[in-house]
């Protein structure tokens, strides 16, 4: 967990209310077990950094969490935990 980490970024976040019944919340604990508190961001600052990529989106939406796995088998451990708890993901870089 300490050493390289890759440059995949996945921003999780709930499904829209208005369109998925799932009532999904962030299981913040288990992102922080699979890939290290470190490489998990909630802040507000990461998650509007996070939520554009080359192009500004003025009004884009937020995701929950950011999260930096570092190998392939965190990655699918995360897709995974994401799509058990009814997250939307969406990867950068």
């Amino acid at each position: 967990r300490g050493g390289r980490r890759s440059t995949t970024i996945v921003g999780l976040a709930s499904p829209d209310p208005t369109t998925m019944a799932t009532g999904a919340t962030l299981p913040e604990e288990l992102f922080t077990r699979l890939v290290g508190a470190e490489h998990v961001r909630t802040d507000v600052a990461s998650r509007a950094y996070y939520a554009q990529d080359i192009f500004y989106w003025p009004g884009a939406t937020l995701p929950e969490a950011v999260v930096a796995p570092g190998a392939v088998d965190e990655l699918v451990a995360v897709m995974r935990a994401a799509a058990a708890a009814g997250l939307a993901v969406v990867p950068r870089g």
